[in-house]
């Protein structure tokens, strides 16, 4: 959705990094225009993981 162009202008990328102790240590705010200029897309996959049991 947000490459098609009636949306690119209202999207941005917020990209964490993460530092050797697992805490955030940068914040990156790119307009999915720009990010899409310089990035190559590709498909990918992802695996939802949750606990099927319900909160105490």
């Amino acid at each position: 959705v947000s490459n098609l162009s009636n949306h690119s202008k209202n999207y941005y990328f917020y990209l964490v990094q993460y530092g050797k102790d697992g805490e955030p240590c940068n914040l990156y705010v790119k307009h999915a225009q720009d990010l899409y200029t310089n990035s190559e897309m590709s498909p990918c996959a992802y695996v939802v993981r949750f606990d099927l049991e319900e909160p105490a």
